[in-house]
Protein backbone atom coordinates (compact mmCIF):
# COMPACT_ATOMS: atom_id res chain seq x y z
CA UNK A 1 0.00 0.00 0.00
CA UNK A 2 3.16 2.57 1.02
CA UNK A 3 4.62 1.78 -2.83
CA UNK A 4 0.93 2.51 -3.64
CA UNK A 5 -0.33 5.64 -1.94
CA UNK A 6 2.85 7.49 -0.85
CA UNK A 7 4.23 10.30 -2.47
CA UNK A 8 7.45 9.27 -1.00
CA UNK A 9 7.30 5.22 -1.39
CA UNK A 10 11.06 4.74 -1.24
CA UNK A 11 11.26 6.48 2.14
CA UNK A 12 8.46 5.63 3.81
CA UNK A 13 8.54 2.23 3.01
CA UNK A 14 11.89 2.17 5.08
CA UNK A 15 9.77 3.55 8.09
CA UNK A 16 7.43 0.95 7.91
CA UNK A 17 10.55 -1.61 7.68
CA UNK A 18 12.38 0.42 10.93
CA UNK A 19 8.64 0.30 12.48
CA UNK A 20 8.44 -3.56 12.81
CA UNK A 21 11.88 -4.24 13.46
CA UNK A 22 11.67 -1.83 16.71
CA UNK A 23 8.60 -3.80 17.18
CA UNK A 24 10.56 -7.09 16.66
CA UNK A 25 13.46 -5.78 18.84
CA UNK A 26 11.36 -4.13 21.63
CA UNK A 27 8.82 -6.45 22.02
CA UNK A 28 5.29 -4.74 20.89
CA UNK A 29 2.93 -7.02 20.27
CA UNK A 30 0.39 -4.24 19.77
CA UNK A 31 2.05 -2.98 15.91
CA UNK A 32 -1.32 -3.59 14.39
CA UNK A 33 -2.45 -2.11 11.06
CA UNK A 34 -4.85 0.14 13.23
CA UNK A 35 -1.27 2.23 14.36
CA UNK A 36 -0.60 2.60 10.92
CA UNK A 37 -2.49 5.92 8.75
CA UNK A 38 -1.18 8.40 5.99
CA UNK A 39 -1.38 12.27 6.14
CA UNK A 40 -3.02 13.88 3.18
CA UNK A 41 -1.50 16.95 2.88
CA UNK A 42 -3.03 20.23 1.11
CA UNK A 43 -1.09 20.16 -1.78
CA UNK A 44 -1.59 16.58 -2.61
CA UNK A 45 1.76 15.36 -0.88
CA UNK A 46 0.85 11.50 1.15
CA UNK A 47 3.15 10.84 3.55
CA UNK A 48 3.04 8.03 6.13
CA UNK A 49 2.08 9.34 9.67
CA UNK A 50 4.54 9.32 12.64
CA UNK A 51 4.22 6.24 14.64
CA UNK A 52 2.47 6.32 18.09
CA UNK A 53 1.70 3.11 20.34
CA UNK A 54 5.57 2.36 20.65
CA UNK A 55 5.36 0.36 23.53
CA UNK A 56 7.52 -2.83 24.87
CA UNK A 57 4.20 -5.08 25.49
CA UNK A 58 6.28 -7.90 26.87
CA UNK A 59 7.08 -6.21 29.83
CA UNK A 60 3.39 -6.55 30.69
CA UNK A 61 2.32 -10.22 32.58
CA UNK A 62 -0.90 -10.53 30.73
CA UNK A 63 -0.61 -9.35 26.80
CA UNK A 64 -0.04 -11.57 24.85
CA UNK A 65 3.40 -11.76 23.79
CA UNK A 66 2.96 -12.36 19.73
CA UNK A 67 3.49 -9.65 17.54
CA UNK A 68 0.79 -8.28 15.31
CA UNK A 69 2.20 -9.09 11.85
CA UNK A 70 4.92 -11.72 11.49
CA UNK A 71 8.76 -11.68 10.47
CA UNK A 72 9.28 -14.99 7.47
CA UNK A 73 6.39 -16.01 9.35
CA UNK A 74 7.31 -15.77 12.81
CA UNK A 75 4.81 -14.12 15.15
CA UNK A 76 7.18 -15.42 18.41
CA UNK A 77 9.84 -11.91 18.33
CA UNK A 78 11.67 -14.64 20.90
CA UNK A 79 12.05 -16.45 17.85
CA UNK A 80 12.84 -14.07 14.88
CA UNK A 81 16.19 -14.92 13.63
CA UNK A 82 18.30 -14.17 10.63
CA UNK A 83 16.68 -16.76 8.56
CA UNK A 84 13.18 -14.79 9.38
CA UNK A 85 14.65 -11.23 8.74
CA UNK A 86 15.61 -12.66 5.22
CA UNK A 87 12.99 -13.80 4.40
CA UNK A 88 10.96 -10.30 5.13
CA UNK A 89 13.68 -9.25 3.20
CA UNK A 90 12.21 -10.83 0.15
CA UNK A 91 9.19 -10.27 0.55
CA UNK A 92 9.54 -6.79 0.83
CA UNK A 93 11.61 -6.79 -1.89
CA UNK A 94 14.53 -5.56 -0.07
CA UNK A 95 18.07 -6.45 0.01
CA UNK A 96 18.43 -8.73 2.67
CA UNK A 97 21.97 -6.86 3.49
CA UNK A 98 20.19 -3.36 3.58
CA UNK A 99 17.61 -4.70 6.29
CA UNK A 100 19.92 -6.37 8.03
CA UNK A 101 21.86 -3.59 8.60
CA UNK A 102 18.46 -1.62 9.58
CA UNK A 103 17.92 -4.35 12.15
CA UNK A 104 21.55 -3.80 13.32
CA UNK A 105 21.17 0.18 13.36
CA UNK A 106 18.07 -0.11 15.44
CA UNK A 107 19.50 -3.00 18.02
CA UNK A 108 22.42 -0.20 18.63
CA UNK A 109 20.23 2.66 18.83
CA UNK A 110 17.95 0.91 21.00
CA UNK A 111 21.05 -0.63 23.31
CA UNK A 112 22.99 2.79 23.37
CA UNK A 113 19.31 4.68 25.11
CA UNK A 114 18.02 2.40 27.22
CA UNK A 115 19.89 3.15 29.91
CA UNK A 116 19.51 6.72 29.42
CA UNK A 117 15.85 5.74 29.14
CA UNK A 118 15.62 3.83 32.10
CA UNK A 119 17.20 6.15 34.62
CA UNK A 120 14.98 8.92 32.74
CA UNK A 121 12.33 6.75 33.68
CA UNK A 122 13.21 6.31 37.05
CA UNK A 123 13.91 9.85 38.29
CA UNK A 124 10.10 10.93 37.30
CA UNK A 125 8.23 8.51 38.73
CA UNK A 126 7.57 9.66 41.80
CA UNK A 127 6.23 5.89 42.89
CA UNK A 128 9.20 4.16 42.28
CA UNK A 129 11.22 6.91 44.11
CA UNK A 130 9.13 6.52 46.88
CA UNK A 131 9.23 2.54 46.90
CA UNK A 132 13.23 2.70 46.76
CA UNK A 133 13.17 4.82 49.55
CA UNK A 134 10.99 2.67 51.64
CA UNK A 135 12.92 -0.62 50.66
CA UNK A 136 16.40 1.57 51.33
CA UNK A 137 15.03 1.94 54.51
CA UNK A 138 13.60 -1.23 55.79
CA UNK A 139 17.23 -2.87 54.57
CA UNK A 140 19.29 -0.30 56.59
CA UNK A 141 18.06 0.12 59.68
Amino acid sequence: MVQNVSSDPAVDAEYLLRWQIFNVLAGNSDGHAKNLSFIYYPRGEVRLAPFYDLVCTRAIKYIDSNLAFSVGGERNPGRVMQTQWNTLANDCDVGQKYLNGLVKETGGNLLENMKSAREQFEQQNVALQRIRRHCYTAVLS
